[in-house]
């Protein structure tokens, strides 16, 4: 029995092992360094011909008294800040382009905090031709948003997550577009799957959300100083 015994130790001490080691993936590397832009006056042009303005704003077309109701005063777009930083996602360098802006519940209004981030492969790497229109798209690796939020959040550990969370991703472009006149760049940046609420909320029988390919750039842009567009670079 003893002899027995021994056998079935031995035995078992020569089975293979086949439990499998457990790895967290690792989360992307953000730059602490970054470019941004926080300020740019946005313009449109509204139905009666005269242009509106607001800071990093572009004004929805509607008439004056209606542009601060409810998820009118989002306007067209608007940002809080665009960034630039470099990040190392599955061990190779790309760039990613953060953007914070105002947003809202359209169904209470209640006003939040929201960011959007993209990963490219290369540069914006912007240049200047006078009173040449360009329009420039960037494949993007990787897209996400993360909405109604307070504001003070630690960013970009959210977006890190985000991104290792995201298992498939959305088949989207970066799309710039800008001109450079009297020594000021009109500029907008978008997805291009993204839509536009450009004609105000409150005016619902000519409410229209139009894709942001559509959105005539000639009537809704930002503009500010070269040095400051220079820094999407």
């Amino acid at each position: 029995m003893k002899k027995l015994f021994v056998l079935l130790i031995i035995l078992i001490s020569y089975i293979p092992s086949y439990s499998q080691q457990r790895i967290n993936d690792q989360l992307p590397i953000i730059s602490l360094t970054k470019n941004r832009i926080s300020q740019s006056i946005g313009w449109s042009k509204q139905e009666d011909g005269q242009w509106d303005s607001a800071i990093n704003k572009i004004p929805k077309i509607i008439e004056k008294s209606l542009r601060n109701f409810g998820g009118n005063s989002l306007g067209v777009d608007n940002f809080i800040f665009f960034e630039v930083r470099t990040i190392k996602y599955k061990n190779e360098d790309f760039k990613i382009l953060i953007k914070k802006y105002k947003d809202c519940d359209h169904h209470t209004y209640n006003k939040f905090i929201s960011y959007e981030y993209y990963i490219i492969s290369d540069t914006l790497n912007v240049s200047f031709i006078r009173n040449i229109r360009t329009k420039k798209t960037f494949n993007v690796i990787k897209y996400g948003k993360i909405q109604y939020l307070n504001g003070t959040e630690d960013y970009l550990s959210l977006i890190k997550s985000d991104i290792i969370s995201l298992k498939k991703n959305i088949n989207v472009n970066l799309v710039i577009e800008y001109f450079l006149f009297n020594n000021k760049i009109q500029w907008k940046l978008y997805c291009d799957n993204d839509y536009f609420s450009v004609i105000g909320l409150a005016d619902a029988p000519r409410r229209s959300f139009i894709s942001a390919n559509d959105v005539g750039f000639e009537n809704c842009y930002y503009e500010t100083s070269i040095k400051i567009f220079n820094l999407l670079n």
